[in-house]
C-alpha cells in the first residue's frame, strides 16, 4: 500500500519513537494535539472528544487535543492517573519556518517530576525516589524538587515499602532486580514506576553536577548508594530538559539516628492518616499541626516519622519548646508572622525552573518582611547564616514590581512605570494614542488649511492622511503618497510614520521589556537562593516547635523526662486522638515499665479500651522523641529504638494471604528486628485460627519474646490461660481493664490495674451490637456449658461437630437470665410512662400491653 504519510506526520512519528512511554503532545499552532493510542487514553482520561485525522496507510488517525493556553490542568489530569507527558514545542515562528516548522520536545513531566506546584499539596511532599537492591540491603535515595530536597539512606530491604509507604512516593525509579522486592507492595497503589540500568561513572556525574571535587562532604561513601542518587538525578535532567533543578545537596540518613516505624506501626497507630479514608483527620499528625505554613507541615510530618533517638537532640526541641511555652509573647509573635509568609522552598524552586509569576515574585516581598521580623524576635536561630541582603531585596521587588502584578508575564502591568522611563513613554502611547492621532490631526488642519483632512488606518497600509480630490494642491511637498483612490489620494509623513512604528510595537515592546526587566529581578533573587532555602528551613523549624509549643498549652501537656534505667513510667497518661474526638472526659491511666517487668498481659473485654490503652503508650513515647510535650500529668521514659505492633485482623486479597497468614507474617517480622530497646505492642496475637493453636502460638511468642528479646512489650489478649504467665517468668505482669456488673448490665471503666480479668464480655458487647435475643440466649446456654469445667467436650460421630452434654440445670439458669432481662425491659417500658401527659384511651391500650407482656413472660 502507498505511504501517504504526510511531512508533518513523519516529524510526529520521529519524536514519538523518542518518547514510547510517555503520551505526546504536539503542538500545533494554539491546540497540543495526541494521535493515535495517546489520542485514545487522552479522551478517556480527560473527557476529551476523540476525533480522526487524515487516513495513513490505509487506517484513520485518532487525534484528541486540548487549547494550548489551558494545558497545565489537563496535563495534572494524566499525571494524576500516572501517566507520563512528553510537552513537544514548535520551537520557531510558522510565519517564518521553511517548510515543516521545527519541533523539539521540551520536557518530560512525570508523576515525581511535576514543577506546576499550583497542582501539589501545600503540605506535603513530592517525592521521586529510586532504590538499588543488593543482597539484603536497599540502597534508596528520594528529591522533591519542587522544595529541592535531595535524601538517600541504606535499609534493610525487607523495610523498603515501610518507607516508600511513610514518605508517600509518587514514583519509583529501580533496577530489573530490585522489582521482585517491591511488586507485592506495589499491587494495587497509584505509584508511577520505571526501570533503569545502573548509572556508569555515579561518583564522577554527582561531583560534576555539584561541583564537587569529592562526595565526602556530602558523607556519601557507599559506592552502591552513590549510584541510587545518580541514577535519580540522570532521570530527573532527562525530564526536565534545559531545566535548572534546585538541589543543592544530598543529605545521608543515619538509619542509626532515627526510631524504626514500619508501615504497620504507621498505620496501626494512625501517625499521618487514618485507617477510614486516609485522610489526616483523626491521625497524630492532625492533633500536633497547627502550624501556620505549609513549609512547617511538611517538617513535622518528617518528624513524626523519624523519631530521634538522640537524647540530646530530643532535649534540644525540647528547650526550643519550653522557650515559646514560657515567652507567651514571643510565640505568638512567632506565630502571628509566619502566618504571613508564603512557601519560600516552592516559590525558589519554581524561579529556578524560570516559570515563577510576577504574584510569586509579590509574595516573596511579604515573606521576606516576615522573615526579617521572625529574625528580630528570634536572632540566635539565624546566627549562622547571613540574613541582611533581605531588606535589600523588599526594596529591590518594590522598585520593580507594582503592588498587585497580574498572573501572566507575558502580558505587561508588572512593572512601575516610573522604573524605567522607556516603560513610562510606551503606557503614555498606549494610553494616549487616539488623542495624540487627533491632536496630529488637528494640527495638520491648522498647517495646511484642509478643513476635511482625515488620519485614517487600515491593516494594509496602517496609518495615512487622506485628503479629498478638490484639495490635492494644498497638499505639502512633505506629504509623501501610499495610495491613490477615485474621490481621495493617501499619504505619510515622517511624524505619522514615526509614531504608527511606535503605536503598533508599543504593546510588544511594552511586553518584552517588562519580560526582561522581570527576568532580572528573578535573577537578583535566584543568586541568594541556597541561603533562602536554608532561611525557610529553619522559618520551617521555627513553625513546628511553635505548633508545638501550642498544641501543648491547649491540650494540657507535660515535659516528658529521659532515663538511661530502661523505665517507661506514665502518670494518667491519655490518647492523643481520642481524647480530641470525643465528646466525654478522657479516661486517664498509668503504666510503669522497669527492667524488672517489662512485659504486660493486658485482659479485659472487648469495648473495654484495651486498644487504645497500648496505642497511646506508643504515642506518648513517638511524641517524646520528637521533642514534643505528651498528654499525662508526668513521665519518665527511656529511648525506644524500635516501635512494632501486630492490631487488628485483615486479609490480604492482592497477595493472597489469609488473615492468620497476614497475622503470623507481621509477628514474624516483629520477632526478627526487635531488640531490647524495643517497643512491643501484640493485640489478639493467635486469634486468626483455632482456639488452642492460637492460645499455644500466643504462649509461645510471650516466651520467645521474654527469654530471647526482652524488649518492653504489652500483649492483649482473650487467652486468660497468658495470665499464668506471671507466675511463671520473673519480667510479666498482668494488667487488666475494669469493669462493673451493675443489674444485669456491664459497665466499662476504662481503668487499669494490676491483675487479670476472669470474664470476656462477648455476649453483652453482641447484644449492644443488636444481635437477635434468641442468638444471645443460645450463646450463653453453650458458654456455661463451656465454662464448666466438670462437662466434657466430646465430638458428636454423627455430624462432625462439637456437642455439649446437656444439663438442665444450665438450661435452668439461662431461662432465669431470660425472665430477668425481660423483667428488666418491662421496667424500661413502666419508666417511660408520662402520667402527667396521657390520655385516657392510651392508658388503657398501654395496661393492655403491659398485661400481655407480663403473660408472655409466665
Amino acid at each position: 500500500m502507498k505511504d501517504n504519510t504526510t511531512p508533518l506526520m513523519k516529524q510526529y512519528h520521529e519524536i514519538k519513537g523518542k518518547y514510547k512511554d510517555e503520551i505526546l503532545m504536539f503542538r500545533l499552532g494554539d491546540f497540543y494535539e495526541m494521535f493515535f493510542n495517546d489520542a485514545i487514553i487522552a479522551s478517556k482520561v480527560l473527557g476529551l472528544t476523540l476525533t480522526k485525522r487524515n487516513r495513513e496507510k490505509g487506517e484513520d488517525v485518532p487525534l484528541a487535543g486540548v487549547p494550548y493556553h489551558s494545558v497545565s490542568g489537563y496535563i495534572s489530569k494524566l499525571v494524576d492517573a500516572g501517566y507520563k507527558v512528553a510537552i513537544c514545542e514548535q520551537m520557531e515562528d510558522p510565519k517564518l519556518a521553511k517548510g515543516i516548522v521545527k519541533r523539539e520536545v521540551i520536557k518530560v513531566i512525570t508523576p515525581g517530576t511535576v514543577i506546576d506546584v499550583e497542582n501539589l499539596d501545600a503540605k506535603s511532599n513530592n517525592y521521586i525516589a529510586c532504590v538499588i537492591t543488593e543482597n539484603d540491603k536497599a540502597y534508596f535515595s528520594y528529591v522533591d524538587i519542587t522544595t529541592g530536597v535531595f535524601n538517600a539512606c541504606i535499609v534493610d530491604t525487607k523495610n523498603i515499602n515501610s518507607l516508600i509507604y511513610m514518605l508517600d512516593v509518587k514514583e519509583l525509579l529501580m533496577t530489573k532486580y530490585t522489582y521482585p522486592n517491591v511488586k507485592e507492595y506495589l499491587n494495587g497503589k497509584e505509584i508511577s514506576t520505571s526501570i533503569i540500568d545502573k548509572p556508569k561513572n555515579s561518583v564522577e556525574f554527582l561531583s560534576s553536577y555539584f561541583s564537587l571535587t569529592s562526595l565526602d562532604s556530602f558523607g556519601l561513601d557507599d559506592k552502591t548508594l552513590i549510584d541510587s542518587c545518580a541514577g535519580l538525578l540522570e532521570y530527573i535532567l532527562e525530564t526536565q530538559i534545559n531545566v535548572d533543578i534546585n538541589i543543592p545537596k544530598i543529605t545521608v540518613i543515619n538509619d542509626g539516628n532515627y526510631a524504626g516505624i514500619n508501615i504497620n506501626t504507621s498505620k496501626n497507630l494512625e501517625l499521618i492518616k487514618n485507617q477510614r479514608d486516609k485522610t489526616s483527620y483523626g491521625s497524630l499528625l492532625w492533633v500536633l499541626d497547627k502550624c501556620k505554613t505549609a513549609m512547617g507541615t511538611r517538617l513535622l510530618k518528617e518528624y513524626i516519622n523519624y523519631p530521634l533517638i538522640d537524647k540530646d537532640k530530643i532535649i534540644e526541641r525540647q528547650k526550643d519548646v519550653k522557650y515559646l511555652i514560657d515567652n507567651t509573647l514571643l510565640r505568638e509573635d512567632l506565630r502571628e508572622n509566619l502566618a504571613s509568609t508564603y512557601d519560600m522552598q516552592r516559590i525558589l524552586s519554581k524561579i529556578v525552573f524560570g516559570n515563577e509569576n510576577a504574584k510569586d515574585i509579590r509574595a516573596l516581598y511579604y515573606t521576606f518582611k516576615s522573615y526579617i521580623k521572625i529574625i528580630e524576635l528570634w536572632p540566635e536561630k539565624f546566627s549562622s547564616i547571613k540574613t541582611d541582603f533581605l531588606g535589600e531585596l523588599c526594596n529591590e521587588i518594590d522598585r520593580y514590581l507594582v503592588l498587585n502584578p497580574p498572573f501572566s508575564v507575558r502580558e505587561g502591568g508588572m512593572i512601575n512605570e516610573n522604573f524605567n522611563p522607556l516603560i513610562s513613554e510606551l503606557n503614555m502611547i498606549l494610553k494616549h494614542g487616539k488623542e495624540y492621532l487627533v491632536n496630529i490631526e488637528q494640527e495638520e488642519k491648522e498647517k495646511t488649511g484642509i478643513k476635511f483632512l482625515k488620519i485614517k488606518y487600515n491593516k494594509v497600509f496602517g496609518y495615512f492622511i487622506e485628503v479629498s480630490k478638490t484639495n490635492i494642491k494644498d497638499v505639502p511637498s512633505r506629504y509623501v503618497r501610499k495610495q491613490t483612490l477615485a474621490n481621495c489620494e493617501r499619504y505619510i509623513t515622517e511624524e505619522l510614520k514615526e509614531y504608527e512604528d511606535k503605536i503598533i510595537n508599543a504593546k510588544a515592546r511594552l511586553v518584552e521589556l517588562e519580560y526582561n526587566l522581570f527576568k532580572e529581578l528573578s535573577n537578583l533573587i535566584k543568586q541568594e537562593k541556597d541561603v533562602l532555602l536554608q532561611l525557610s528551613n529553619i522559618v520551617a523549624y521555627i513553625d513546628v516547635m511553635a505548633s508545638y509549643a501550642f498544641v501543648s498549652i491547649s491540650n494540657g501537656y507535660c515535659l516528658p523526662e529521659f532515663n538511661d534505667e530502661g523505665v517507661i513510667h506514665i502518670l494518667n497518661g491519655r490518647h492523643p486522638i481520642v481524647e480530641q474526638l470525643i465528646p466525654t472526659q478522657f479516661i486517664e491511666n498509668d503504666v510503669h515499665f522497669t527492667k524488672e517487668k517489662n512485659f504486660i498481659i493486658l485482659t479485659g473485654p472487648n469495648m473495654a479500651g484495651k486498644s487504645t490503652y497500648m496505642k497511646q503508650i506508643a504515642l506518648i513515647c513517638i511524641m517524646a522523641q520528637i521533642g514534643m510535650y505528651v498528654p499525662a500529668k508526668s513521665a519518665n521514659l527511656c529511648i525506644v529504638d524500635k516501635f512494632l505492633t501486630r492490631i487488628g485482623a485483615s486479609d490480604d486479597i492482592l497477595t493472597g494471604q489469609s488473615t492468620f497468614m497476614v497475622e503470623m507474617s507481621e509477628v514474624s517480622q516483629i520477632l526478627n528486628t526487635a531488640t531490647s530497646k524495643s517497643l512491643i505492642i501484640l493485640d489478639e496475637v493467635g486469634r486468626g485460627t483455632s482456639t488452642y493453636d492460637g492460645m499455644a502460638l500466643a504462649t509461645a511468642i510471650s516466651s520467645y519474646i521474654h527469654d530471647n528479646i526482652r524488649a518492653k512489650t504489652i500483649f492483649a489478649t482473650h487467652y486468660h490461660e497468658l495470665n499464668e504467665l506471671e507466675s511463671k517468668y520473673e519480667r510479666v505482669v498482668n494488667y487488666r481493664i475494669n469493669v462493673e456488673e451493675k443489674n444485669s448490665r456491664v459497665i466499662f471503666l476504662r481503668t487499669i490495674t494490676c491483675g487479670s480479668a476472669d470474664k470476656s464480655y462477648g455476649t453483652y458487647v453482641a447484644k449492644l451490637a443488636g444481635l437477635p435475643q434468641s442468638i444471645l440466649r443460645e450463646s450463653k446456654l453453650i458458654l456455661s456449658k463451656l465454662e464448666d469445667r466438670n462437662n466434657m467436650v466430646v465430638k458428636n460421630e454423627n455430624i462432625g461437630q462439637l456437642s455439649l452434654f446437656d444439663n438442665p440445670s444450665y438450661v435452668e439458669k439461662v431461662n432465669e437470665e431470660k425472665r430477668n432481662e425481660e423483667l428488666e425491659e418491662l421496667r424500661d417500658e413502666i419508666k417511660q410512662i408520662d402520667i402527667n401527659n396521657i390520655t385516657p384511651l392510651k392508658a388503657l391500650n398501654i395496661l393492655q400491653d403491659l398485661k400481655d407482656f407480663v403473660n408472655n413472660i409466665e
